[in-house]
This record gives C-alpha cells, sequence and structure tokens, in this order.
C-alpha cells in the first residue's frame, strides 16, 4: 500500500517481509525513479526503512514510522539517492 506522508514524502507499507527485504524493495524503486528524467529534470530519491518484524513486540505501528523517517534522514544526511534502514542509535 502507498500512502502520501506529508508534502515530498511517500509511504509504502509492505506486509510479512523483513526490513532487509524491504530495502531491496525500495532499492529497485528507486533505481527505476533515477534511471528516467521527468519533463526533462533528473530524478533523485531517498528511502527510510523500517520493519516489525515478529510479534509480540512492543514496537508500534507509529514507532516504525518514526524509525523510517529517522532512516530517511540519515539518508538525505549522507549524500542523498539511497537507501538507509532504522538502526538503534
Amino acid at each position: 500500500m502507498v500512502f502520501r506522508w506529508g508534502g515530498e514524502e511517500f509511504l509504502l507499507l509492505l506486509n510479512n517481509c523483513t526490513a532487509e527485504f524491504g530495502q531491496e524493495v525500495v532499492e529497485k524503486l528507486r533505481q527505476r525513479f533515477v534511471s528516467r528524467e521527468m519533463g526533462g529534470i533528473k530524478v533523485t530519491a531517498s528511502f527510510g526503512v523500517s520493519a516489525i518484524e515478529s510479534y509480540p513486540t512492543n514496537k508500534s505501528l507509529d514507532d516504525c514510522f518514526k524509525e523510517a523517517d529517522q532512516a530517511l534522514y540519515k539518508a538525505k544526511e549522507s549524500g542523498r539517492n539511497r537507501v538507509e534502514i532504522f538502526t538503534e542509535m
């Protein structure tokens, strides 16, 4: 499922997958974005990935969204146009 999440951010929810698999999925998506020009403009895309990988867990969807957002900012701070998985700081 895909949702708009703020001005230039989107949320992609994948069911029954690990953070590593999610990273593979969005890396393929990122590569498709950057391989095309849109209206003569070269596009880049940065992604942050988090997961709730096993139950029971105390992690909520809200926690997962916050972690993905932190990973997204790490991707942007690390040069943009990349995928980062959330890791404990």
